[in-house]
């Protein structure tokens, strides 16, 4: 389960934002776009620039919203070192309207830590959720959790923490 590496160059900053208006303005116009960081798990050849600054970049460039994934950013700070904080303090506020929360799990033998959405929240999701509504206000806050739920008293447990954060 990985995504794709995208490409991060400044022309790609140009075709992705221009996809997105495209789309917008000619599939639904009154609905809207939330574009989501996807964990680098690795880079593509290609890029010059860094993740963060090429999704900073679509965000501005195509003037659409954001559903800010902070385990995804966890699984790039956990991977590659990259600043969750950054990315967090460099979006418009007004922009981020959702958010997603998850856990995952390092593949063994690896280091590597996969968004696997079959675990507890770590800590550190937490912190960064606090992080994001001390300057946003998102209109929705998922829980993601699939194919293993564990014990049912823990998603209660990540869910309460959740609430309690956001309220």
């Amino acid at each position: 389960d990985c995504n794709l590496p995208v490409v991060c160059t400044p022309g790609a900053v140009d075709v992705y934002a221009e996809n997105i208006r495209s789309f917008t303005e000619t599939v639904s116009p009154s609905c809207p776009f939330l574009i989501e960081h996807v964990p680098a798990y690795y880079r593509h050849t290609a890029s010059t620039l860094d993740e963060h600054t090429t999704f900073r970049s679509v965000v501005e460039q195509a003037e659409c919203d954001v559903l800010l994934d902070l385990h995804n950013l966890y699984c790039d700070e956990r991977n590659s070192g990259t600043s969750p904080e950054a990315l967090i303090d460099a979006l418009p506020s007004e922009k981020i309207r959702e958010i997603h929360i998850a856990g995952g799990r390092e593949i063994e033998g690896t280091g590597a830590y996969l968004d696997s959405h079959d675990e507890t929240v770590p800590e550190r999701v937490f912190e960064l959720l606090e992080r994001v509504l001390a300057r946003a206000n998102p209109d929705l806050i998922v829980l993601e959790r699939e194919h293993a739920y564990g014990e049912p008293d823990q998603l209660f447990r990540d869910l309460e923490r959740i609430h309690a954060i956001a309220h």
